[in-house]
């Protein structure tokens, strides 16, 4: 994901999901520099992440499809192999990246005007073996972590492919985001909050932005902690 507020606060994503404009465009030249609010909205990804991850995807939108199954499956084979864990969270690698900046994120990429965060495309890391792995190889010859292709994994859960086992993967996007600037549970409403937070806070000796604030959004936000309101909107909050 990746914002500029000189391109009217445009988000786009890749896969796209076509692009995003946060409604507040007019104060885009409010801040000369921008990476305090970014560094907050990374923030908010990597909570949007955790919910999403966690819950399945019930958190934004409809619930990921369940694995296939029966003998010969891909569930089946990965009951057995990776007993209890998640859809989408079979190595760790994938939750890892996005909610917790682990290897294959986007890293340090905060400037004053322009701001990505989520998974690098060409992300190559390495996964965990199974649990059993270790026990069953001869005298430990071929012991230790294996190459994965992060970047190419997340492409295929987000556009649903067929592996060369024949199993079918349906779409599970590992990032899924409301644009709605209108909607209170949205991700782009959260967006908005926090940039509206952080102009307020810059420009609250203004009277004349504090009106136009108001005749725009309803009002600004009341309470005059910065770091209140942000947490507040990062925990969900906002709602």
């Amino acid at each position: 994901m990746a914002a500029d507020p000189q391109a009217l606060f445009s988000f786009e994503f890749d896969p796209s999901i076509g692009a995003v404009r946060i409604g507040i465009v007019e104060w885009a030249s409010a801040l000369d520099d921008w990476s305090a609010p970014f560094r907050d909205i990374s923030r908010l990804f990597a909570s949007h992440e955790k919910r999403h991850l966690e819950s399945k995807g019930k958190s934004t939108g409809h619930p990921f499809p369940a694995l296939s199954s029966g003998r010969g499956s891909y569930g089946d084979w990965k009951g057995t192999n990776y007993p209890g864990r998640r859809i989408l969270q079979r190595d760790g690698v994938l939750y890892r990246a996005l909610v917790k900046g682990g290897p294959g994120s986007i890293q340090g990429e905060i400037g004053k005007r322009r701001m990505r965060v989520g998974i690098d495309p060409s992300a190559t890391t390495t996964s965990p073996p199974p649990f059993w792995f270790k026990r069953r190889t001869e005298k430990g010859k071929a012991q230790g972590d294996r190459p994965y292709a992060l970047g190419k994994a997340a492409l295929a859960h987000s556009t649903g492919i067929t592996t060369k086992q024949r199993w079918v993967i349906p779409k599970r996007p590992p990032v899924r985001l409301s644009p709605s600037v209108t909607d209170r549970g949205a991700f782009g409403y959260a967006v908005q909050q926090l940039l509206q937070a952080h102009i307020v806070k810059a420009r609250q000796k203004s009277p004349a932005l504090q009106k136009a604030l108001k005749d725009k959004f309803g009002g600004a936000p009341k309470d005059d902690s910065l770091p209140r309101k942000v947490e507040s909107i990062i925990n969900g909050q906002w709602k």
